[in-house]
């Protein structure tokens, strides 16, 4: 049978052809499927038959006609090439070359961007430059400085005065003067003379770092570079344009003078250069591809270019932050040979190190407590072997906080070096603009880095070292109680043998590379540069040692996974299981022997990629930063006379360990005082009382409680029994308290748990969560729950079956408690410590900095006005000066506040660049900030005058006090003396006003007293115009525009007569109004609008978000929540008037139901773009089926207008989808008069152009999401794409003007079951819209959350969670809303849920909130720690 071979990215696959007529194509898509077939990840390829690839014969690289038969153009064992589309070739492969292997990779541009000066930059944001993450722009002081320094010399050549490098030859010739006339052929002279490298080409990521380095070292303005020039490289730096640059050659003095110069000769056109778009060419005509031109080189330029370090520090940069991540995970690996080879914890006990403490071993110590503590995660590896009669560990062990610590210690020192290097000028001469001069001198000399990645070689060196001593110890049977090499059968097999043999020939290899390059120095340069570095090999060959010992480590890996596998079925520390499980997902185990070297490649990737380090660091964090008790378990190392102790004893021991004295001490006391403020008296808690203080909502968990608390059986609870229960449920092992969990579950005590049982646990589960489920879906949940955890379908549930179940749910196996006994946990000392507050962070300066800005201008300017009123009216005594300031003041203020209040000006302003320096999102905020000030200017203005005239009354002038505040008799004002008077009667509307728009008034369901109070308003300008002389000066122009904008709303909301057609009263109160939608009234997504009912109130204004999209034209829909006055009288007059219509009206309503319907049915099947129709008719509902294939785009652009209707994803082969319209009770249809003012504009109108949003809603605040959520799935229709041959749908992922976004977070917090179901039809057609999409590729995610519902890991919830987990995944849909999301318990963890969003990396981050304002602070709190952006909803 032919065979061909087929070369797939890195792999070469062969593929049998039994029909030699198949296509070429055929071909290529069966080495597609092989190449799938071994990744875990499928490749990167979400659907072979998506793949667009062009096939090419290996021998003399010709082209293959896709159409061609394989008899026709190969022969049998041909060699055949895939190239698929958009990867690109790596800068190694050379077209000349076809039998040579490469490697390719998808490219991505990247869209953030890294600032650079000269100053800032360390070693992780240069990896990740030459990674291509970032694309590179200068900070303005870095241009000012670069201009600064270019001047200088080009006043030097203008002079012509002799300086070295600008008027001067290098080097030997230093001393020749060169003409002007000849500069710029000196320059590119000398580029292309020093381009003498040799060797392969550096990598596209490191010849990335090289250009990014060196942009970084031109930024800091001492090299005498021009901005142009420096443009024109940081434009080949984003556009990848990347010269050939051979990696070796460089002496390391006087900089990297080769390699640079090859760098540089790409950027002038010249040489070779590498790009994504366009593979090796010309460098001249790949700059032409991405538009650039070649550099044109200036006096001193050429020069600047290439004297410098960056090639030993780039390549350096990359070794360290490589040896800091394989440093991390060799800690790791080290813990899971230990705990395969059976050693002791006793080691890393910190007292010990507390006798040294070197940074490095303490934190290596601290790092194999967190991972091996057998008490925090409890290991049976460990206890199977806690009193063998082993004394202590080998040294390979043992002494790994030693030997790996200092290697800790010397990667931080190198590194800082590094990092010091990466932003230090290293060019000659250097540039001082601010004195005026050049200076020769020696900043090139590449000593430092050299001698530092030396070290880092030596270091690094020793993990490899006294790893390759642990695989010995792992494969050799007589040191590991361990089958030979690993394997069994050995003989037939060799398992291990030769992958020790390896990690021995690393090992030995890096023993001659760790000989230090640096004491080695070579005269050059007709000794004129006669002592160098050789700072080059020393980066070089820090990379390769590195690379050994990750490979090493790599065996080490495999091997103690390899010997895990003998010592099954006992389990090791949970973070130690993650990773056994992470090595496990790529490397099968070995049962005989098989190809190891591929083997060998994947787990280095998996170093590489820290992925090792990633599973098992949020445990390692978690102990760090929780500060858990040490654990000291007994151990033949801690030597005794006595005998080993009892069990009972050691869990005593186990128990008084977790805490110090003091907490203990402190825990008794405080539980002691709880039990005498619930027992009373008799110094017993009986089961009322244990009900009261356990609060819970269901008797029978306090009463199951209360049976095992009691262990006496007397029926009451005594201190210490009460002390024994809580020490389990809080300081307990995971074992305890799953024992104890079985007992609450054992109603009947028999050992086992039944079907019955575990129902009545259910519904009480249910019940404690206020969660109400129809008797089907318990019975639903109980089976599901019962048959998952019954493994040998016994028909009971036994313990340890309940274990296994748990284990399935590691997040409930770490937190596993009573949430409701936390009267009983003393309060967290650490929370009575001082924190900075929240306002004197810098990330609250830095993300509030508009506003902080503002505030600041805004204070400023009030103080400044208010002193120079003062200045002025000097000569009327200090009380008649603070009245003046304060007067000004209010001028200011009582104008300004005006402006604040003009809606469509701010609304169009959003859309504006004013939007970037203004705070106009939080319009509100200032409004009521404006207000305060007005009320405390006008308190000490009034004030200062009563004080004034006390003083005047005094006086000859003959009038007494109550004369100058109550009459116009003393003349004071401009318009007949009425200033006093209208002073007066000023300050009483202000503090009305400001009382009356207080919170407790607005929410209390008083609005109408808020609202009709604020338009007092009118007669507050009104008076000011008469009290004060220069008020209407200030108040003319912003009075004129307000006025405006009044006319203009009024006439607008009264254009076009709008009615409202439709209402739905649905759950929580919540009143969903359809109005009639006027042709000319448009509005973005979010907007809100006030309306107007007369028949509700005739003069009232309530603003409410439009809940509508935009691009729904015949309808708006706006949701009330009943939470004051007008929003109950709304929903009782309909909900009356409903009542009505039934009893008086029943056929009438009825005919225009059936009539409604029909034009319903019909929208349904227009926007399911239906094939087929079914239809049938039931009492008073209607039936619609409608079917078509997946991925046929809607012919509809309208959303469904109706919340009533509810829609359902059908399970059937064809994958039909199922709609289903039902009128529902509390829908009617009227034709009621309104008026509409808007609509304006809110914060969210942010949203499209953010890459990454997040919406959170609070109850009702879910209703300005609704209009977008809606908006951004028709955008995202509009851009899905359907193939006419196969109905495959895709969506485009390119961003267009409208709509930037990439990825969608919508989170929904509820407080309880009922208050989800008036918006679940609208998600529910949101899911839809994304049916065919695989999970991770998903627009829209959504997360609901249910906080009256107990979390996963309380005893009276994590049953029923797991059932509703379990029954979810069965029925593809969540019991609670219907929805395929799953909600979850509880409230959401903001730091894990704000984590999870940061590392998608989807773009920059956008969060939109709407709600309750004490949920505001924390979400806003935690997007300043994450640098995200915070928008909320206000009115």
């Amino acid at each position: 049978m032919p065979r061909f071979t087929v070369h797939v990215r890195d792999e070469w696959l062969t593929v049998p052809c039994k029909d030699t007529s198949c296509s070429i194509q055929w071909l290529g898509v069966e080495a597609l499927k092989r190449y799938v077939k071994n990744k875990p990840d499928n490749g990167g390829f979400p659907h072979v038959k998506d793949v667009c690839f062009v096939a090419r014969r290996c021998q003399g690289q010709g082209l293959l006609d896709a159409d061609d038969t394989i008899d026709d153009v190969l022969e049998d064992n041909d060699f055949v090439e895939l190239e698929i589309k958009g990867d690109t070739m790596s800068s190694d492969f050379i077209p000349s070359q076809p039998g040579m292997s490469y490697l390719t990779r998808a490219y991505r541009e990247p869209e953030e961007y890294l600032f650079l000066d000269g100053n800032s930059l360390n070693s992780t944001d240069l990896v990740n430059l030459g990674r291509g993450r970032y694309k590179i722009k200068l900070t303005p002081e870095a241009e000012r400085k670069v201009e600064q320094s270019r001047e200088l010399l080009d006043t030097i050549v203008k002079e012509k005065k002799v300086v070295y490098g600008i008027t001067t030859g290098f080097g030997k010739f230093a001393r020749t003067v060169i003409p002007i006339s000849k500069l710029k052929e000196l320059q590119e002279n000398l580029i292309r003379s020093h381009s003498a490298g040799v060797g392969s080409p550096l990598s596209p990521e490191r010849t990335r770092m090289l250009l990014a380095l060196r942009i970084n070292i031109l930024a800091k303005g001492h090299s005498g570079v021009s901005l142009e020039t420096l443009h024109s490289m940081i434009q080949a730096f984003n556009a990848s344009c990347l010269s050939f640059v051979p990696e070796k050659g460089t002496v390391g003095a006087s900089g990297d003078l080769a390699p640079l110069s090859h760098l540089a000769l790409g950027l002038m056109g010249e040489g070779k250069m590498w790009s994504p778009k366009s593979g090796w060419a010309d460098a001249k005509y790949v700059l032409e591809a991405h538009g650039l031109k070649p550099i044109s080189l200036k006096p001193k330029e050429g020069l600047a270019l290439i004297n410098g370090t960056q090639m030993i520090t780039s390549l350096g940069a990359e070794a360290v932050e490589r040896a800091e991540s394989i440093a991390r995970q060799a800690d790791i690996i080290a813990a899971l040979t230990l705990e395969v080879l059976k050693g002791t914890t006793k080691a890393f006990d910190s007292d010990i190190h507390e006798l040294r403490p070197h940074p490095g071993q303490k934190e290596v110590a601290l790092r194999f407590r967190a991972l091996l503590d057998s008490d925090h995660h409890p290991s049976e590896i460990a206890e199977s072997h806690r009193f063998c009669d082993r004394v202590q560990d080998a040294y390979t062990m043992r002494c790994c906080p030693q030997v790996h610590g200092i290697v800790n210690d010397t990667i931080a020192f190198v590194k800082n070096i590094i990092n010091t290097e990466i932003n230090s000028a290293t060019d000659n001469p250097m540039v001082f603009a601010e004195r005026g001069e050049t200076i020769s001198g020696g900043n090139f000399h590449g000593e430092y880095p050299a001698k530092a990645l030396d070290y880092l070689c030596i270091g690094v060196h020793e993990l490899a070292s006294i790893s390759e001593r642990r695989i010995e110890r792992l494969c050799n049977p007589s040191l590991s109680e361990l089958p030979a090499f690993l394997v069994n059968e050995g003989g037939l097999n060799s398992g291990f043998m030769i992958a020790h043999c390896t990690a021995a020939a690393l090992v030995s290899e890096n023993k001659v590379l760790c000989h230090p390059s640096s004491v080695d120095s070579l005269s050059t340069s007709a000794a004129t540069e006669d002592h160098v570095s050789m700072g080059g090999w020393a980066a070089r060959k820090a990379l390769r040692v590195i690379e050994h010992v990750e490979q090493v480590l790599a065996i080490e890996m495999l091997a103690a996974c390899q010997g895990i596998e003998f010592l099954r079925p006992l389990h090791t520390t949970t973070p130690l299981e993650k990773v056994y499980d992470l090595v496990r997902s790529f490397v099968k185990p070995w049962i005989k022997d098989r190809f190891m070297a591929a083997d060998i490649e994947t787990a280095h990737r998996l170093l590489i990629e820290q992925k090792v380090w990633n599973v098992a660091k949020p445990y390692i964090e978690k102990y760090c930063t929780e500060h858990f008790p040490e654990s000291r378990p007994s151990s033949p190392t801690a030597f005794s006379l006595e005998s080993p102790p009892s069990p009972q004893k050691r869990i005593l021991e186990n128990t008084q360990s977790r805490m110090s004295v003091d907490e203990d001490t402190r825990w008794l006391e405080w539980v002691t005082k709880q039990f005498e403020t619930i027992a009373g008296e008799d110094k017993e808690i009986d089961l009322d009382e244990f009900k009261t203080a356990l609060k819970v909502k269901e008797s029978f968990f306090a009463e199951r409680f209360f049976a095992l608390f009691d262990s006496d059986g007397s029926g009451s609870i005594s201190l210490d029994e009460l002390l024994k229960a809580l020490d389990l449920l809080i300081h307990g092992s995971e074992t305890d308290k799953l024992r104890f969990l079985f007992q609450v579950y054992d109603v009947d005590g028999s050992g086992s748990i039944d079907p019955d049982e575990l129902r009545t646990v259910l519904k009480s589960c249910l019940k404690e969560s206020a969660i109400s489920l129809p008797e089907e879906k318990l019975d639903d949940l109980t089976l599901a729950l019962f048959e998952s955890a019954d493994k040998d379908n016994s028909g009971s549930i036994t313990f340890e079956e309940l274990k296994a179940e748990l284990e399935t749910f590691p997040e409930v196996m770490e937190n596993l408690t009573i949430s409701a006994a936390n009267w009983l946990k003393p309060p967290d000392v650490d929370q009575t410590k001082r924190k900075t507050p929240r306002y004197l962070t810098r990330a609250y300066w830095h993300n509030n900095s508009r506003k902080l800005f503002f505030l600041c201008l805004y204070t400023f300017i009030n103080i400044l006005l208010c002193i120079i009123a003062m200045l002025q009216h000097a000569a009327g005594g200090p009380w008649f000066m603070l009245a003046k300031g304060c007067g000004i003041c209010l001028n200011l203020n009582c104008t300004f506040i005006m402006v604040l209040m003009l809606r469509r000006c701010l609304t169009w302003l959003r859309a504006t660049w004013v939007v970037k320096i203004l705070p106009l999102d939080q319009n509100i905020l200032l409004h009521q900030i404006v207000g305060y000030a007005i009320f405390i200017f006008t308190l000490v203005h009034t004030m200062a005058h009563v004080m004034n005239f006390v003083l005047l009354s005094r006086g000859d002038r003959g009038y007494k006090m109550w004369e100058y505040l109550f009459t116009t008799r003393p003349g004071i004002g401009w318009v007949q003396g009425t200033a006093s008077i209208t002073g007066v009667v000023l300050q009483v509307l202000i503090f009305l006003m400001v009382v009356c728009s207080s919170t407790f008034v607005r929410r209390s369901g008083h609005f109408e007293v808020f609202y009709w109070s604020h338009l007092s308003y009118i007669w507050v300008w009104a008076l000011l115009i008469v009290h004060c002389a220069n008020f209407w000066k200030w108040f003319v122009a912003p009075g004129v525009i307000f006025l405006v904008e009044k006319i203009v709303g009024m006439a607008v909301s009264r254009m076009a007569t709008l009615y409202i057609v439709e209402v739905n009263l649905l759950p929580s109160k919540v009143t969903h109004l359809v109005i009639k939608r006027p042709p000319f009234f448009h509005f973005k997504p979010g907007d809100y609008v006030y309306i107007n009912i007369p028949v509700i109130a005739k003069y009232e204004w309530h603003p409410f978000t439009i809940s509508s999209a935009p691009e729904q034209q015949d309808t708006m829909w706006l949701h009330v929540r009943s939470m004051g006055q007008w929003t109950n009288r709304l929903f009782e007059y309909f909900r009356q008037s409903e009542g009505q219509a039934i009893s008086n009206k029943r056929l009438t309503a009825s005919l225009r139901n059936r009539r409604h319907h029909a034009s319903t049915q019909e929208e349904l099947f227009k926007s399911a773009g239906i094939g087929e129709t079914v239809a049938s008719n039931e009492d008073n509902a209607i039936e619609l089926t409608s079917y078509r294939k997946n991925g046929v785009r809607s012919n509809s652009q309208k959303p469904n207008p109706d919340f009533g209707v509810q829609v359902e994803l059908g399970d059937g082969p064809s994958g039909t989808r199922e709609i289903s319209a039902k009128l529902s009770e509390n829908h009617q249809y009227c034709n009621i008069k309104c008026y509409v003012d808007g609509p304006y504009g809110t914060p969210t109108r942010q949203i499209f152009a953010s890459e990454h949003a997040v919406l959170i809603g609070a109850g009702i605040g879910i209703t300005p999401f609704a209009s977008i959520l809606q908006s951004i799935m028709y955008r995202y229709r509009m851009r899905k794409q359907n193939c006419p041959n196969c109905n495959y749908s895709w969506c485009e992922t390119i961003k267009d003007n409208e709509m930037k976004l990439r990825k969608v977070d919508f989170i929904w917090i509820n407080r309880d079951q009922k208050s989800f179901e008036w918006f679940v039809s609208l998600l529910t057609k949101l899911e839809m819209d994304q049916a065919d999409e695989e999970p991770e590729g998903r627009f829209l995610e959504m997360h609901m959350y249910m906080t009256s519902a107990l979390s996963k890991n309380d005893m009276k919830a994590i049953g029923l969670q797991m059932a509703l987990d379990l029954l979810a995944k069965k029925e593809k849909r969540d019991s609670i809303t219907g929805l395929r999301t799953r909600t979850q318990p509880g409230r959401p963890e903001w730091g894990k849920v704000f984590q999870k969003v940061s590392e998608e990396k989807k773009g920059k981050v956008h969060v939109f909130y709407c709600g309750s304002l004490a949920l505001a602070k924390v979400i806003k709190a935690q997007c300043e720690k994450f640098g995200f952006n915070f928008y909320k909803e206000n009115f």
